[in-house]
């Protein structure tokens, strides 16, 4: 059934500019609640714009266009370590630096095991990993925003998967394999509901694919389905925001039934649906908005791995004035040489790595 015609949308959007909303949404909350900033009441709207939601359901639109367009395994696998590790690791050495800066680290490190062992993690897929040794440092986590690279890194293993899948079977068994597949992410999520947040297997859980599908799914549906959904989408940006602030306005200050976590009930999907529609519709509408604004850059990646790094070190500096003017302006500026310096010269390496390992 793959091989039925998907419906293009245009190269021409914003998603760049969304994704950056996202970061700065996730990086302002993590350091006014770490860094203990009361912020006007009118920054609490940014909650129900949550951005690793945003993120997720981002991810799997964009990515599921590049590997259906061309399932390539190789490519593929390229393309997304291109993206994820070479900004990843750059991040690390700047929280090593940090680390040895604040006296955290020290030479006699350098030859313990548990040192190399988080190393290790740090670089691979366990970013969610945090010794012992290193939990006095600012919030406990030297990076602790980081658990989503396995979790996106798991949604990228994931999606080559679903494809073969959607290339045998037919139309109708298809459209069957995803309704089963919504019943049981949506199962997967309530069953998270209910564990005991301080049992490791919940926090093992907590970083894997199972609790956060849905998010990536509504993104793939989004694309597997556009040509049928997209003239409720494109340029329909006013008619979303009004459609999401009504149904926010009533469901959760009127009566009281939503739930914004990560992992929300009934009407807290139902939310997440109407999201994902403003994320898109968002997107594709004034679609040259993003390159007006951004010229090209993208900060999203960094704004979003550096934050942490920037907030635990003032934490650990016990930093008490402009906190967090200091943080957003730090991490903008490290984000934006991580992108000059590293991510768009690897990514524009892209073409060239691919020659020499396909070769």
């Amino acid at each position: 059934m793959v091989n039925e015609k998907l419906a293009t949308f245009s190269l021409t959007n914003n998603f760049n500019l969304i994704r950056i909303f996202a970061a700065i949404q996730v990086a302002l909350a993590h350091s006014a609640s770490h860094l203990e900033i009361q912020l006007p009441s009118c920054f609490n709207v940014l909650s129900l714009f949550p951005g690793v939601p945003i993120f997720f359901t981002v991810s799997g639109f964009l990515i599921s266009n590049s590997f259906y367009r061309n399932p390539s395994w190789k490519e593929y696998s390229i393309n997304r370590i291109v993206r994820i590790f070479p900004g990843l690791w750059f991040c690390f050495i700047i929280l090593l630096l940090g680390l040895f800066a604040t006296r955290v680290l020290t030479f006699d490190t350098l030859f313990s095991s548990y040192f190399w062992r988080w190393v290790f993690c740090q670089i691979s897929f366990f970013q969610f990993y945090t010794p012992d040794f290193l939990r006095t440092w600012g919030v406990g986590a030297p990076n602790g925003s980081l658990w989503t690279i396995p979790v996106e890194i798991q949604f990228y293993v994931f999606l080559p998967f679903i494809y073969f899948v959607h290339k045998y079977l037919s139309k109708r068994n298809w459209l069957v394999f995803c309704s089963f597949l919504i019943v049981v992410v949506l199962f997967l999520n309530y069953f998270y509901r209910t564990l005991d947040v301080n049992l490791m297997f919940a926090k093992l859980y907590h970083v894997t694919l199972a609790p956060f599908l849905a998010y990536f799914l509504l993104g793939y549906f989004s694309f597997i389905f556009w040509k049928y959904i997209r003239t409720w989408v494109e340029g329909k940006f006013l008619i979303w925001v009004i459609i999401y602030g009504v149904y926010i306005g009533l469901v959760y200050f009127k009566l009281g039934l939503y739930d914004g976590s990560y992992y929300p009930n009934f009407f807290g999907w139902i939310s997440n649906v109407f999201l994902s529609m403003l994320v898109l519709s968002a997107a594709f509408t004034n679609g040259t908005l993003s390159e007006k604004i951004l010229r090209g850059n993208d900060l999203s990646y960094g704004i979003y791995l550096y934050h942490m790094v920037v907030v635990n070190i003032l934490i650990d500096l016990k930093v008490t004035s402009n906190k967090l003017l200091l943080a957003l302006s730090i991490t903008f500026i490290l984000a934006y040489i991580s992108w000059k310096l590293v991510e768009k010269p690897c990514l524009s390496l892209k073409s060239t790595c691919k020659k020499v390992i396909l070769n």
